[in-house]
């Protein structure tokens, strides 16, 4: 059977075996309408559908099985894992640097603290000692000499010293290196003390002492109605022996002076 030419093909053409046919719609026209010119398409049906296809006829649905679920449940509970002990990693180095900061902190705070403390230390042993300096005799120390001469005893040479105190007071004469005599002093004494350190022979003119040494201690409870103390803590002098809490010695170096005799002519 042969074709018109209107339906596409050469003019006088057989349609193949097998294929199909598509007739013209009734009263239709060549080239009269879009909707004519779609009648010809072998798929008619969707001639007149003018929507868009629906989401689920563009992208398949995709089915996850159980064991898919148990996988990504587990990367996520991992991966969560992993950002958690990276934190704590982070807040234990954060915890570690501020523990070895505090703990800097904290050495130089004791080392202020003592050096401080030192300071404060040397300040009160300074003040001490100043203290203990000042309630002593004034330096250097004066001991006049002089010697004197009466009765049957002679001459003796004296000695005078000024104490600017109320103290407990023992005193002594030395001589070569392993001789001495006590001197006679008040054990409580304050003000101008005069006392004989040694008896000279007639010929005499140089003394034989070498060293005079006078031991001082605060009073005691007893000794006055008002004592008083040396903060330093040194000896106190109860028996009067010991070392003293002051301990002065003063080297004798005295040459009596010869009289000039002067010779009367007539």
């Amino acid at each position: 059977m042969e074709m018109p030419p209107w339906y596409g093909g050469e003019a006088g053409s057989t349609p193949a075996k097998g294929s199909r046919t598509v007739r013209p719609l009734r009263g239709a026209r060549c080239g009269a309408s879009r909707g004519a010119a779609l009648s010809y398409l072998p798929f008619r049906k969707f001639a007149d559908q003018r929507t868009t296809p629906p989401v689920a006829a563009r992208f398949p649905a995709v089915t996850w099985e159980a064991e898919t679920w148990v996988a990504a449940a587990s990367a996520v509970i991992a991966l969560g894992s992993l950002l958690y002990n990276v934190g704590m990693k982070k807040a234990a180095r954060q915890s570690a640097a501020a523990s070895e900061r505090s703990a800097t902190a904290s050495e130089r705070s004791a080392a202020a603290s003592e050096k401080s403390a030192a300071d404060a230390s040397v300040v009160v042993e300074m003040s001490v000692a100043r203290r203990h300096e000042e309630l002593g005799l004034p330096q250097p120390v004066e001991l006049q000499l002089e010697v004197k001469t009466g009765g049957l005893n002679g001459r003796w040479l004296a000695g005078t010293i000024t104490l600017p105190r109320r103290y407990r007071v023992q005193a002594e004469a030395r001589w070569g290196c392993f001789f001495s005599t006590h001197l006679h002093l008040p054990d409580f004494a304050e003000g101008r003390q005069e006392f004989f350190i040694e008896h000279w022979k007639d010929v005499q003119e140089t003394p034989v002492t070498d060293l005079v040494v006078i031991r001082l201690w605060p009073p005691v409870d007893g000794d006055e109605p008002n004592p008083w103390s040396c903060p330093c803590g040194g000896p106190t002098g109860e028996t009067l022996s010991g070392p003293g809490h002051w301990e002065v010695r003063i080297p004798i170096d005295y040459t009596h002076p010869v009289p000039t005799v002067r010779w009367l002519s007539r």
